[in-house]
């Protein structure tokens, strides 16, 4: 397992041990011989496989096909009758659910990471190298990567881990590596250190953690305040099928209301409701005219990786804006978020590409919650972030509902939904219920368990 705060250096070390990146110094050795040089195709040739924080896939192809042309040789032609068998022999190994006929550009995140993760083992490697693979699964499909990884290991193969998730690190691996500011912080058996000592490690100080009850009900929000966001009996209907059925919700002005779910349960339409990004068959949504949004996916939804970052600053409501921009006003707005979300970079000109991906994600929280919006909807919004990058994210999005901002937001980890929201309420096939704020209520709601 291989630990480190984002900008620790953790996906570089990756791409350069897996040949991808070339190193200024020093060399990389595989089964006693060099990787210098070796790019693309060749590292499979040398039984390497590696699933990236940020996907690697054809948008346009199914899934079937995106497996296919990993698995591709220098002399193998694509066989369209062999790729979807092949696509699920692959999975099967695993138990990660795939549709090989999908499209990729349609699939949630959730499924994407999927598809990457099946798309390595079917490589057949005999080191994989994982950066953040269970950000966006569902804790079932973590548990069977998981598990897949320890047959793998067993039968001779090695993997290596990226992850911000201590648990995780400490229940499944077997050695833990910590990296701070570009170098080795600390090495051990992953059953030797406490969490505390590997947060230490990876910060270079003891971490404060929060040791007093659930925030629930620390904002303003009370019966008597307005509601800011409102689903009334509304039904979405995709293809004829209904993502969402007869959902009535409020949110109310300083509230914090948690979604749970599991993948494809509605929860992305819900929240896609009050952007705006999704209409509904029937019912009324009600919502302010400027929403802050945090998507999953932010290298598709929320920002451009090519353009600086005072440029992605500026996307905010990008189709709203009339005239001549204001670079000086935007400018001096980047460089405090750039303060303000301890954003590592060294110029508000610098592309969004050169920064971690937890830095990217504070960079997007700070411009969604930028001017103090009415509401704000986060999907999974601490996905790929140290724990320093996380407890930023939370108390921002309280900080939001103590200023009297209604929240929503998703999130895979049940344990966070209970401790930093008002209410959770949660999803299943569909429909919406509020549950109880503790893990076995949350759990027999998102599988419709009484």
């Amino acid at each position: 397992m291989l630990l480190g705060e984002n900008g620790a250096g953790k996906t570089t070390l990756l791409r350069i041990a897996a040949g991808l990146d070339r190193a200024d110094s020093g060399r990389v050795i595989v089964g006693g011989a060099a990787l210098s040089g070796l790019r693309g195709r060749p590292i499979r040739t040398q039984g390497i496989a590696v699933v990236s924080q940020h996907f690697s896939l054809v948008p346009t192809m199914t899934v079937a096909e995106n497996i296919a042309l990993a698995r591709r040789g220098t002399i193998r032609r694509f066989s369209p009758s062999r790729a979807a068998p092949e696509a699920i022999e692959a999975a099967q190994r695993t138990g990660l659910a795939i549709d090989p006929d999908a499209r990729v550009n349609g699939l949630s995140a959730a499924s994407q990471q999927r598809v990457e993760l099946v798309k390595a083992i079917a490589t057949d490697p005999r080191i994989i190298m994982l950066d953040e693979p269970t950000a966006v699964l569902d804790p079932p499909d973590a548990e069977k990567l998981f598990a897949w990884l320890r047959r793998f290991v067993s039968g001779g193969g090695t993997a290596v881990v990226i992850t911000h998730r201590l648990r995780e690190a400490m229940t499944y691996g077997d050695s833990i590596t910590v990296l701070r500011r570009g170098r080795i912080a600390r090495i051990t058996d992953a059953s030797v250190p406490s969490e505390t000592e590997v947060v230490t490690a990876m910060v270079g100080e003891v971490p404060v953690f929060r040791v007093s009850t659930p925030s629930r009900s620390a904002g303003p929000a009370a019966a008597s305040a307005p509601v800011v966001l409102s689903a009334a009996g509304v039904t979405v209907t995709r293809a004829g099928i209904a993502t969402l059925r007869d959902v009535t919700l409020e949110v109310r002005r300083g509230e914090m209301v948690g979604v749970a779910g599991f993948e494809g349960a509605g929860q992305a339409d819900l929240l896609r409701l009050f952007t705006g990004m999704v209409t509904p068959s029937r019912g009324v949504v009600v919502a302010p005219e400027h929403v802050g949004f945090i998507p999953e996916h932010r290298h598709r939804d929320a920002m451009i990786g090519e353009m600086s970052l005072r440029e992605n600053f500026r996307l905010r409501d990008a189709g709203d804006l009339r005239g001549v921009i204001d670079w000086r006003e935007t400018d001096a707005r980047t460089r405090n978020a750039i303060v303000t979300f301890d954003i590592p970079a060294s110029d508000v000109h610098a592309a969004a590409a050169t920064l971690s991906g937890g830095n990217q994600q504070r960079l997007v929280l700070a411009r969604e919650l930028d001017g103090d919006p009415p509401a704000i909807i986060a999907e999974n919004p601490t996905r790929g972030l140290d724990v320093r990058g996380a407890r930023i994210v939370h108390d921002r999005l309280r900080e939001g509902c103590t200023r009297g901002a209604a929240v929503l937001w998703y999130s895979s980890n049940a344990e966070e939904l209970i401790e930093f929201s008002d209410r959770v309420v949660a999803c299943h096939r569909g429909t919406l219920r509020e549950v109880a704020p503790t893990l076995p209520a949350i759990a027999a709601a998102m599988v419709a368990a009484e």
